[in-house]
């Protein structure tokens, strides 16, 4: 039933849901379908002797359906690559590609 790519959510695929004691169904990421793809990310602040890379050369495909979890120390440039993902801001270099629109191309109304 459902989808035809779709498995059964469990913790070990796309998540856990469950719905009362009925399944829910959550269609499996396919190949060549990211919806999110970030290539050679990298963002410093500053310049110099000075210059703090946050990020250096990050590459990342997110699936449709697909959840993850982004864990690292205090200072390992977490929610700065979650600022940029989110297109709040924009990468020293690298690009950020949702449903294949480059959020540097886009405006204000293609942000939100």
């Amino acid at each position: 039933p459902g989808h035809p790519s779709a498995r059964a959510a469990s913790p070990r695929t796309s998540g856990s849901l469950r719905a009362a004691s009925k399944r829910v169904m959550i269609p499996a990421p396919g190949p060549g379908e990211a919806v999110l793809q970030a290539r050679a990310l990298t963002k410093t602040y500053g310049s110099g002797d000075a210059a703090v890379h946050a990020l250096r050369a990050v590459d990342l495909d997110v699936y449709r359906g697909e959840f993850i979890v982004l864990l690292g120390a205090s200072g390992s440039g977490k929610s700065t690559l979650l600022n940029i993902l989110g297109g709040l801001d924009l990468p020293t270099s690298g690009e950020v590609r949702f449903e294949g629109e480059n959020l540097a191309q886009l405006g204000d109304e293609g942000l939100t």
